[in-house]
């Protein structure tokens, strides 16, 4: 476990206890290895480091209420976005790429260039060298891009949108690590807090609830 780990659960467990909870136990070497694999790609250490850290958390629990039973959703580790297990990565992986497939079949290549192109950003709708360690609840995922625009990095962390109208892929951070490291930097400084009654992560004081992904160093 790096420095940096053990600092955000040290955060997480003060700061943010019911978050804290659905963490997923580690993921081993051997899931992560076996996870390249079938994406074809080596994933940057950092995101190996967060995986080995804990894999994802859980999203849903189940309530009853008398005879009835209903599913209610955990708080996001990323604002608005629940950390995806490496089995999840994969599924919504799978899952874009065979979208992109039918549209490259029906309508022909140029349905990959939907987005308009910055500098930093590939103006692909999809790209299988987006990977989905994020989701949302409406379909829409927080990506660590392996294939990055002219000026970009490779492991940059995006926000890609299910039914994307024509906007940029918003860039939330350069690296994962860089955006867990505004994430304790935020709590330390008292600047964000995790709200049980919301059930999310709020802007300090003024109790606004973040949303882009928790693109804490730039919300």
């Amino acid at each position: 476990m790096t420095d940096l780990q053990m600092r955000l659960d040290n955060l997480l467990l003060r700061e943010a206890p019911s978050l804290a909870k659905v963490l997923r136990p580690p993921a081993s070497s051997a899931e992560l290895d076996a996870a390249e694999r079938e994406l074809g790609a080596r994933l940057p250490d950092d995101v190996r480091e967060a995986y080995l850290w804990h894999n994802g958390q859980e999203t849903h629990y189940q309530v009853h209420e008398g005879q009835d039973t209903q599913w209610k959703r955990h708080p996001d580790f990323f604002a608005g976005f629940a950390w995806n297990s490496l089995e999840e990565v994969l599924r919504c992986w799978r899952l874009n790429n065979d979208c992109l497939d039918g549209l490259l079949r029906d309508y022909g290549p140029e349905q990959d260039r939907l987005v308009s192109a910055n500098q930093r950003v590939r103006s692909d709708w999809w790209n299988p060298a987006y990977i989905p360690i994020a989701r949302s609840n409406t379909g829409d995922c927080l990506c660590i891009d392996l294939e990055p625009g002219p000026v970009g990095s490779v492991g940059q962390m995006i926000e890609w949108f299910d039914e994307n109208s024509g906007d940029e892929h918003p860039l939330i951070a350069v690296t994962l690590r860089s955006h867990l490291q505004d994430l304790a930097g935020r709590l330390e400084s008292e600047t964000l807090k995790f709200s049980d009654e919301m059930n999310c992560w709020v802007e300090a004081p003024s109790g606004r609830e973040v949303l882009n992904g928790g693109s804490w160093s730039m919300s």
